[in-house]
C-alpha cells in the first residue's frame, strides 16, 4: 500500500492467474481497486503471458498463483525427489499429494529429509520424508497432521 503513495513509483501491475474466487485473492483484489491510483493496474490473466506482452517499466508484479491440485502435487513430489528419485515411489508420491500443501512445502520438506538423512548417515527415505513434512504441515499452521496415510511409512528399508 505505501508503494503506491510513493512518487517515485510510475505503475504497479498484478496479475492474477487463478479466478478471483478465492477469499485472498478477492481480499486483495479488493483493496487494490479501493486505491483507485492510475498508477496501479490490476489484471486478471495469465501471468507468463501477460509479462511477456507487457511493455514498459514496472516497480512491482504481484502474482498470485493457485493452490496445486492432486495431481499437480503428485508431480510436484516427484520432481522435488531430485537425486533421491528411488527414496519414494509413484505411490509413495500419490500418497503425499493428498496433503494439501503448496509446491514450496514440498520442496522444504525434502530439504529436511535430505538434511535428516545426512544426520543418519544414510541416503533419504521414507521415514525422513515423513518427518520433513510433518514439519513442513506444522509450521503451515495445521495441527492434525492425518498419521493413518503413512501409518506403515516409519522404520522401513
Amino acid at each position: 500500500m505505501k508503494m503506491a503513495k510513493r512518487r517515485a513509483v510510475r505503475s504497479s501491475h498484478t496479475c492474477a492467474m487463478a479466478s478471483l474466487k478465492g477469499s485472498l485473492s478477492a481480499a486483495f483484489f479488493t483493496i487494490t481497486r479501493s486505491l483507485s491510483s492510475p498508477r496501479i493496474t490490476v489484471t486478471n490473466a495469465d501471468a507468463f503471458r501477460w509479462v511477456r506482452a507487457a511493455k514498459g517499466p514496472f516497480d512491482a508484479i504481484l502474482i498470485d498463483f493457485p493452490d496445486p491440485t492432486v495431481d499437480a502435487r503428485t508431480d510436484i513430489w516427484s520432481a522435488a525427489l531430485g537425486p533421491f528419485a528411488g527414496a519414494l515411489s509413484r505411490e509413495d508420491c500419490s500418497a503425499l499429494a493428498t496433503l494439501d500443501i503448496t509446491g514450496g512445502y514440498i520442496r522444504a520438506a525434502m530439504v529436511s529429509a535430505a538434511y535428516l538423512a545426512a544426520a543418519d548417515g544414510s541416503g533419504v527415505r521414507r521415514e525422513h520424508v515423513l518427518r520433513g513434512v510433518r514439519e513442513e504441515w506444522r509450521k503451515a499452521g495445521r495441527l492434525n497432521f492425518p498419521e493413518a496415510i503413512f501409518a506403515n511409512w516409519e522404520h522401513t528399508d
